[in-house]
């Protein structure tokens, strides 16, 4: 099932004078060459299969953590073909030289996040959404359930792998779509 192919948009806010170094510095460090990817002047978008995806994300969002800013990721990722998007890239990429896993790229710090799931054409979404906190629940993780979202609380890591179990469940049994808000070194934390 992890072959699936899922598209990720998602945006990184830096609460930084330098935010754009930042920005672009993660973007430039990970190993994108297992995705298509295409970066505009609010977002990027990324394409290939959920295992892939998720670890870009998840490095992209660690490397530029490492700068101990402020730093917000907002994500919506989907099931399903988004090739269009991407008809001038049809050659493989080669990964960057010297380049260590995507997953060694950066020490791990806490995060607070929200998400939310949302099964497509079926009657069963209740379900499905139950099920999918029930992954998330096991993972430790697991912090409230809020007003249109989950809360979950932890290691970078942990919530990333609670986030990807959560989705894979989910497709199994319908197509996705999941939004993610994600914060790391937030100055609200420390009060």
């Amino acid at each position: 099932m992890e072959k699936i192919n899922v598209g990720c948009r998602f945006t990184l806010s830096v609460m930084s004078d330098n935010f754009i170094d930042i920005i672009l510095g993660a973007l430039n460090e990970v190993d994108m060459s297992k995705v298509q990817r295409k970066t505009d002047r609010v977002s990027t978008f990324i394409e290939g299969t959920a295992k892939d995806v998720f670890e870009v994300v998840q490095a992209v969002y660690k490397s530029a953590g490492k700068s101990g800013k402020h730093i917000v990721l907002n994500a919506t990722f989907s099931t399903g073909q988004h090739e269009e998007y991407f008809e001038e890239r049809k050659r493989k990429i080669k990964p960057k030289e010297n380049m260590s896993s995507n997953q060694q790229l950066c020490a791990s710090f806490p995060v607070s996040t929200q998400f939310s799931l949302y099964p497509l054409d079926t009657p069963h979404y209740v379900d499905i959404i139950k099920s999918g906190i029930g992954a998330v629940k096991q993972q430790g993780v697991f912090a409230e359930t809020v007003p249109f979202a989950t809360a979950l609380e932890g290691d970078v890591d942990k919530v990333f792998a609670s986030l990807y179990e959560c989705f894979m469940k989910s497709v199994q049994q319908a197509r996705v779509v999941m939004t993610v808000n994600m914060s790391a070194h937030s100055p609200s934390s420390k009060r």
